[in-house]
Formats: C-alpha cells, structure tokens, sequence
C-alpha cells in the first residue's frame, strides 16, 4: 500500500472521517486506554496491601477501595461532557499524563495521606477517559463496524486483567512491587502518544459554558450513594450516619435533576441531558447494561469465596477459575461484534445471550454445597466468557445508536457509568444478603447466587418484550425507507 493510499480518509460515512493510517492509531490507543484501566486497576488490587503494609497503612485498605471506586464514578459522566468541550483529544492525553504521574506517586508514596490522594487523582483521571475510547469507537468507524471496534476495546481489558495480574505477581514475587506498578503506567503513556499523533483536537462547534452547578450536584450525589452503600453493610443500615446519606442520595437526586431540566431549558448543556431518559428505549437499555453487567462482580468477590470457604479449594486453584472466561473474552468478542454489524436486528439477540447466558451458568451454583466439585464452577465462570463477549458488542452500540450527535458523549459516558452502579449494587446487596446469613456460608452463598439469577432473568425479559420489538421495528422502517 502506497503512502499516498494510506493517507487517504477511510469514508466519509462516518461523523469523524480519518486516514487509514491514523484511524488504526486512534483505535490501538483506544485499546491501550483500556488495557491501562484493567492492568493497572487488577495490579493496585494485588500490590495495595503490599505497599500499604510498607508504609504502615493496612488500616487504610478499605478506604483506599472505596476512593478508587469513587474517583471513576465521579468522573465518567463528566468526562463524557468536559471532551466536547476541551476537546477530545485534549481530555484523553491531559488525563492520561495525570494518570501516569499518580501512577507512578502511588507506587513511591511515602505515607498513607499521600497514597490516599494519589489513589482518588489516579481514579479521576481514569474516569475522566473511561467513555473516550467506547465514544471514538462510534465515530470513526460506520455503523456496521462499531460493533466489532467494542469487541476490540472488551478484548483489551481481558487482555489488560491478565496481563496486570502477572505482572504484579512476578514484580511482587522479585519484590519489586513499585516497579511492576510503574510498568502498567507505560501503557497509559503510549496510549496517549497514539492519540496525540493521530486524533484531531474537534470540539463543540459552539461555544459551551462548563456546567459547573451541575458537576458539584453530581460529585455530591455520586459521593453520597457510593459511600452510604459501602459503609452501611459494615456499620448497619440503621446506623445515623447511613440514614443521613440516604437522606443526601435523595435530596441530592431530586436537587440535581431539576437544576439539570432548568439548564436544558435555557439552551445551555447540562452535564447530563435529563431528556435523555425520556427515550424509553435509551432508558430501558441501561436497565439492561446495568443487569448485565450485575453477575460479574457476584463471580470475582462471592464465587472466588465459595471456593475457598465452601469447596475447600485452595487459593491457587481459586485464582485461576477465570482464566479460561479470560481467555475466551481474548478472542470472541471481535467475533460477535462482526455477527451482530452484519444484522441491527443481532444487537438484542446478543443481549438475550448475554443475559441468557448467564442465567445457566448460575443455576447450578444456586444448589452449591460442601460436595460441589469445583468443575461445576470453572464451567459456570467459563461460560460466562461468551456471556460477556456478547454484551461488549450489543449495549453500548445500540445505546449509540439511538443518541443524537449532541448527546452521543454523555449518553454513552452514561452507559459506562451504570457499570460502576452495577458494581456497588451488586457488592451492598450481596453483602447484605451473605451477613444476613450468619455463620451458614452456604445459605448465604445460595442466596446470593439466586438473586443474580433471578436479576439476570428480568434483564432477558426485557430484552425479548422491550428492545427486540423497539429494534425490529426501528429495522423496518429504515429498510422500507433505503426501499
């Protein structure tokens, strides 16, 4: 391929047409963004209680958890927004710099004040670029195409999650702990590198005013339901405190959605457009994204505890039930993502498999018992694999699709925020539900797993009788229409 080919732009059936050469550089440097988030995230979580012991911080530990996943959550819906207005381009590497160099303060803080401010930095620069990669997915690529590009970017953090776990543990086995911390920082850089050379710096056409009323509501709201529903399965649901933050949850909620609807009114942009949920089918699908995304942290926190707890088995054989699910996440997602670009009807087909999916491989944990053999849940985690391959492609994409130019950022950065929801959810209610069984492990473990099926089925239920009839018809209409 000539030099003068490779430069030339793609299509021009795309909102962000670029040259060959610099759309494969946009789409490697999304790619690493998201290897960075998944291997620096899983190599924090292996290497925190190592640092934190060097700096005589363990107490800390809990806390640390709860920053990090505060941090994101702040920030993914607002950075969704800030790239509109800075600049994509602009956002992506300001941030990823930022994240590197906390990287690297995390892994040689000197004390815990200073890791605990690295810790929630280093997590608001990851979410200030979380929806990016899913965003420049859409744009520079047609229709047809998305799909496939998200499989690439849930393939990089399957890819990132492994790679950040051996990492860690060959570093922290060297007893180079910081080091193989600062290694998964490079990846961030490189990524930023890619997308400096190639991704140009478009902002909104208009100039747009930082809906500045609108991020110290969010932050509040945000930091108020992350923290509540952390500390209450600890401290009692009773507990002052906790009834104090529930009662900011909802007076933030309500404050929040009504200064967003009066800066809607006045034709400025709100951080997060309130009339987006006025599309029953956008709302509908981050009902699904949220139930889909629900079982995972069921598997990684309470089914690596059954293991050890209930089967007996040991930590080795423990840590490696989602290896093969990994491995399968690798691959398949670039396979799906073209089956469901080929059809628009594939996209609720593979959500019904996603969620369907994941109704099976739970069932039989839901009759989990001291004499379960441990096949039953590499299995179940395995298939679990394909669930997931299937749900990268299909909710973000048909998220997309029906969001209008002006929203397509906070709507999508929107989406990946219901991941993290799903996350704290799935932890609050699953603790509840393991504490609330005492010293019988196995019923709370049942309990547990039953919850997540029955979840999981309402997720498929709307699937079939809300999106495939929405999509189908929607499918009707452009074929009559291009007719």
């Amino acid at each position: 391929m000539s030099k003068k080919e490779n430069e030339q732009v793609v299509s021009s059936n795309v909102a962000l047409p670029l040259s060959k050469r610099n759309k494969k550089l946009v789409t490697l440097g999304s790619c690493l963004f998201m290897f960075y988030i998944a291997a620096h995230g899983t190599a924090l979580a292996i290497s925190q209680s190592f640092i934190l012991t060097k700096i005589n911080g363990m107490e800390f530990f809990s806390l640390s958890a709860i920053l990090i996943a505060l941090g994101s959550a702040i920030m993914t819906p607002i950075g969704g927004k800030l790239g509109d207005i800075i600049g994509r381009r602009t956002l992506m590497v300001g941030s990823a710099i930022i994240a590197f160099i906390t990287t690297v303060a995390i892994a040689y803080s000197p004390n815990t004040s200073l890791y605990l401010g690295f810790t929630i930095l280093n997590s608001l620069s990851k979410g200030a670029f979380t929806a990016s990669p899913f965003i420049l997915m859409n744009i520079i690529n047609e229709k047809k195409d998305v799909p496939k590009a998200m499989g690439l970017l849930a393939s990089s953090v399957a890819a990132g999650t492994f790679g950040g776990a051996l990492i860690a543990g060959a570093f922290n086995d060297m007893k180079q702990t910081e080091l193989g911390l600062v290694i998964t920082g490079a990846f961030v850089v490189l990524a930023a590198l890619f997308i400096f050379m190639a991704l140009p710096n478009t902002k909104a056409q208009n100039k747009v005013k930082l809906d500045f009323g609108g991020i110290v509501l969010l932050t509040i709201l945000i930091s108020s339901f992350v923290l509540t529903f952390n500390f209450a399965p600890n401290v009692g649901w009773t507990n002052p405190l906790i009834l104090l933050g529930f009662a900011v949850i909802i007076i933030s909620l309500i404050v929040f959605i009504r200064y967003e609807k009066n800066v809607e009114e006045k034709k400025e942009e709100p951080i997060i457009a309130i009339s987006l949920f006025k599309n029953q089918e956008y709302t509908v699908l981050l009902f699904i994204g949220l139930i889909a995304y629900f079982y995972q942290a069921v598997m990684v926190n309470y089914g690596s505890l059954a293991s050890l707890k209930i089967l007996g088995e040991s930590a080795t054989i423990t840590g490696l039930l989602t290896l093969p699910r990994t491995a399968i996440i690798l691959i398949f997602p670039a396979i799906t993502g073209v089956w469901v670009g080929k059809k628009r009807t594939n996209s609720w087909k593979a959500m019904a498999l996603a969620t369907g999916i994941v109704v099976l491989a739970f069932i039989p944990l839901m009759f989990i018992s001291p004499s379960m053999s441990i096949a039953i849940f590499f299995i179940s985690f395995t298939i679990t694999g394909f669930a997931e391959s299937f749900r990268a492609v299909a909710v973000t994409p048909a998220a997309q699709e029906i969001l209008n130019p002006s929203n397509l950022s906070t709507g999508t950065a929107l989406v990946n925020f219901v991941n993290t929801l799903s996350s704290v959810l799935a932890s609050t209610i699953c603790g509840a539900l393991y504490n609330a069984a005492g010293q019988d492990i196995v019923r709370g473990m049942r309990s547990i797993f039953v919850l997540t099926v029955a979840i999981t089925i309402v997720g498929f239920l709307l699937v079939i009788f809300y999106i495939r009839k929405y999509q189908e018809k929607r499918y009707k209409v452009e074929t009559s229409v291009e007719v």
